[in-house]
């Protein structure tokens, strides 16, 4: 079985690894971010450009905006979804930016605008 091994397998070849020009052109982490500040920058508000207005049913024209997401009631389980890519109009890049989080005890109180919840914390 041993001379099978080294008969397929042959060491120096796997150290010789030639990467593909994509490997190495890979970019190193571009800054950390923690979970907190993906919410607030989330939960804050946001004025729409042009490309991006709001439609006004009462005058029936585009307005230039601005939205604010809140949260007004947790879920008992949490799902956070985080983007992986940035997309233009003609091209997409991905997002590398390392996100820290808590494992243990993951608080949203201060994101709350009601305050019937404020005890609940997250396990991740």
């Amino acid at each position: 079985m041993l001379k099978q091994k080294d008969e397929y397998f042959k060491q120096e070849e796997c150290n010789a690894i030639d990467y593909h020009e994509s490997y190495r052109a890979t970019k190193p982490r571009k800054n950390e971010v923690n979970l907190e500040e993906c919410i607030e920058m989330h939960c804050k508000r946001e004025t729409l450009n042009e490309d991006n207005m709001w439609y006004c049913p009462n005058c029936k024209d585009f307005k230039q905006a601005s939205k604010k997401l809140d949260l007004w009631k947790l879920p008992v389980v949490l799902v956070i979804h985080l983007k992986r890519f940035c997309y233009s109009r003609h091209w997409r890049d991905k997002i590398d930016t390392m996100v820290k989080f808590p494992l243990f005890d993951l608080s949203l109180k201060k994101f709350m605008l009601s305050t019937d919840q404020n005890h609940i914390k997250y396990d991740l």
